[in-house]
C-alpha cells in the first residue's frame, strides 16, 4: 500500500449531467498519490458511458458497477475495492478545489494525533456563500452535523466504527457515520480549515433537500439514536431516564387493574377530605 495514498470514493446515481465536473476536479488535484473508486449504483442514465473513458485513460480510476442498493452500499463497497491509508468520500454532484487533497493531508502530516480534516465549504446552484458550519464540538454534534461528507480520515477510523449504517437509506448516513467515528476522539483532533475547498451543489432535487421536506427525515433522525443508542445515553442521561419513567408511567396506567387501583386510592382520598 503506498504511503500516504488517499482514495476518493464516488457513490454514483443517476448522475450523468454532474459526474463529469466530479471526476475533472480529481483529475486536477495538485496532490496526484490518489486514487478514485467510482460505484455506479444502478444509475439508469449515461452515467456509466461518461465515466468509462476516464477508466480507460487513467489507472488510478476503478469503476464498479452494482444494482441499485443506496449510498451508505454504494461507499461501504467502493472502500472496500480501495487501498488508501486515508479516505475521502466525494459525492457525484460536487467537486473540490485543485488544493483540497493536498491541504487536508498536511494537517495530519503536521500533527500525528490528528484524525479527521474538513474544510469550509462553498455552495453552489440554487445557493451561494459560504455554508458557515460552526466550529466542531461532539457533544453539540448530537444535535445537528457540522461537518459534511467530504472530508479526510484514516482508513482504520473506518474498519473500526464497521463503515456506514445500512439503515441510514434515505439519508443522514454521513452525520450518523461521524457520530461513531469521532466519540473516542478531542475537538483537538478534529480540524477545520477556514479556506473553501469543497464544493456543494443545492438543487430542490437533491436528496437532502427531498429528505428535509418529506416525513423521512425524522425517521433517519431516530435511526441515528437508536444506532448510537450507548452515546446519546452518555451524554444525556436525564433525558433517558424522564422518557424511562414516562413509558412506565404510560403502560402501567392502562392496564386495566392499575387504573382500578388508582380510582379506588383517588376515591379514598376524597372521602378522608371530606371527614377532615
Amino acid at each position: 500500500m503506498p504511503k500516504d495514498l488517499i482514495s476518493v470514493i464516488i457513490p454514483c446515481f443517476n448522475a450523468e449531467f454532474t459526474i463529469n465536473q466530479t471526476i475533472e476536479s480529481v483529475l486536477s488535484q495538485t496532490y496526484t498519490n490518489w486514487e478514485c473508486v467510482i460505484v455506479n449504483d444502478g444509475s439508469k442514465d449515461n452515467s456509466r458511458k461518461i465515466i468509462e473513458p476516464y477508466i480507460k485513460a487513467d489507472s488510478r480510476f476503478k469503476l464498479i458497477n452494482i444494482d441499485n442498493s443506496g449510498v451508505s452500499t454504494a461507499r461501504n463497497i467502493g472502500i472496500l475495492n480501495s487501498q488508501g491509508t486515508f479516505l475521502f468520500p466525494l459525492d457525484s454532484d460536487n467537486y473540490m478545489a485543485e488544493t483540497c487533497l493536498e491541504k487536508c493531508l498536511k494537517e495530519f502530516q503536521k500533527n500525528p494525533d490528528v484524525k479527521l480534516v474538513y474544510s469550509e465549504t462553498e455552495l453552489f446552484g440554487d445557493a451561494s456563500g459560504y455554508w458557515n458550519l460552526p466550529p466542531f464540538d461532539y457533544r453539540t454534534m448530537l444535535e445537528y452535523n457540522m461537518i459534511d461528507n467530504s472530508c479526510l480520515f484514516l482508513r482504520e477510523d473506518f474498519d473500526r466504527v464497521g463503515g456506514y449504517r445500512l439503515n441510514m437509506i434515505n439519508g443522514l448516513e454521513d452525520w450518523d457515520f461521524f457520530i461513531a467515528l469521532l466519540e473516542p476522539y478531542s475537538k483537538e483532533q478534529i480540524i477545520k480549515i477556514a479556506e473553501p475547498l469543497y464544493y456543494y451543489r443545492v438543487t430542490d432535487s437533491s436528496r437532502r433537500s427531498t429528505l428535509n421536506k418529506s416525513d423521512k427525515f425524522n425517521l433517519m433522525r431516530d435511526n441515528i439514536v437508536l444506532n448510537n443508542f450507548s452515546i446519546y445515553q452518555k451524554y444525556f442521561p436525564n433525558i433517558f431516564r424522564r422518557i424511562h419513567a414516562y413509558n412506565y408511567q404510560h403502560v402501567m396506567m392502562n392496564k386495566p387493574l392499575v387504573k382500578l387501583v388508582v380510582r379506588f386510592y383517588g376515591m379514598l382520598s376524597k372521602i378522608k377530605q371530606r371527614f377532615k
